[in-house]
């Protein structure tokens, strides 16, 4: 069963198995992603079955999308999560014909675990929880903790989950030569993708208004762009890409979240020795929305890789020795920037992890 992966504002370190290191004599452009057996359930998995001819049940894949918060509108949740889509799709050399075999519907409540739809997609509250989603064990309520001594004052906060991310599952049989056999295929869990309800998320849009690294003219390009888009009818496959090639080409990089560092200026301003309070941080949405959905396409993440990863080189990844595998910072896929686009370490890696998955069904006697 594929587990799914958090989006923390921190990196946890793991450590190279034994007899795991050492590196390949060769590198292929697999970096960062699991197996085929740990993706086939992937939005990607669901399209190549088909493809493959082993089942005709994902020739319409069902997208939920749960929209249960005030910060942003459902449209444009809606559209950022269809944005998110034709990136990675494209990115994975998918294009118009498998973007409108998803049908995106906008529900009050999706239940991750609802295997009528192929990926669940979560803007939860604790409002909308229901048994079973468990989002005070997920997530974490965000800290600031501030302490003085006669030499120096610091602020910190504990590692934030943003999100969650991973491949549904499949059920299927297999002949007695190892081949899936066709049309036993049945859906066992959706991919699933869920937003911290600790979280203000913001759109695009909003989190340009409050970007102070980025020049206004590119501001108001990005925003007439958003402008022209505004209609539902205008989200297709082609403008989605286009638009996402603009963010590409002005290398758009979000800020942090800006609340702990004003609770940290006024601490810092104060006399007092010991501040502690609970806060509610400010994210765009759109790249938590990347990184979590390219999981659901098999990826992992490319600064910290887990153990059995299957990894190689990309334009902008070194070798670790210590832990036998190639990494990046430079990634939508790893702890770091909050990038708007997708890296060459991303598009190698999604293209990688369709092709571990050709090869899986095609390696079949």
């Amino acid at each position: 069963m594929p587990s799914s992966s958090p989006l923390y504002i921190a990196v946890i370190c793991f450590i190279c198995l034994l007899g795991a290191c050492g590196k390949p004599s060769s590198s292929t452009l697999n970096y960062a992603i699991g197996d085929a057996n740990s993706t086939v359930g992937g939005v990607h998995g669901r399209f190549e079955l088909s493809k493959a001819g082993l089942t005709d049940h994902f020739d319409q894949q069902t997208v939920c999308v749960e929209v249960g918060i005030d910060s942003i509108s459902k449209a444009n949740a809606l559209f950022e999560v269809k944005l998110a889509f034709a990136v990675w799709l494209s990115a994975a050399g998918y294009g118009q014909e498998e973007f409108d075999s998803l049908l995106f519907l906008l529900k009050p409540k999706c239940f991750h675990k609802d295997n009528q739809y192929d990926t669940v997609v979560q803007f939860t509250s604790f409002k909308s929880e229901v048994s079973g989603e468990d989002l005070r064990g997920r997530f974490n309520q965000p800290t600031i903790n501030c302490e003085r001594n006669q030499l120096n004052a610091t602020c910190t906060s504990p590692v934030l989950t943003l999100g969650w991310g991973g491949p549904g599952g499949l059920n299927f049989d297999r002949l007695h030569s190892g081949v899936i056999e066709r049309n036993s295929i049945s859906r066992s869990f959706p991919s699933w993708i869920s937003l911290s309800p600790y979280i203000k998320w913001v759109s695009i849009d909003q989190n340009l208004a409050a970007e102070f690294n980025f020049q206004d003219a590119k501001k108001l390009e990005i925003n007439n762009q958003l402008k022209s888009m505004s209609s539902e009818s205008t989200w297709s496959f082609i403008n989605l890409v286009k638009f996402s090639e603009m963010l590409a080409s002005e290398s758009l990089i979000f800020s942090g979240d800006p609340i702990f560092a004003a609770e940290s200026e006024k601490f810092m301003a104060s006399n007092q020795k010991y501040f502690h309070k609970n806060i509610q941080p400010v994210f765009g949405a759109y790249h938590t929305l990347l990184h979590e959905l390219g999981h659901t396409f098999g990826l992992r993440h490319a600064d910290n890789p887990v153990p059995g990863s299957i990894t190689g080189q990309s334009r902008d990844t070194h070798w670790d020795e210590t832990r036998g595998q190639y990494l990046t910072s430079r990634a939508s896929m790893a702890y770091s920037d909050l990038f708007a686009f997708l890296t060459d370490d991303d598009q190698k890696g999604v293209r990688a992890s369709v092709e571990s998955l050709r090869n899986y069904f095609n390696s079949k006697p």
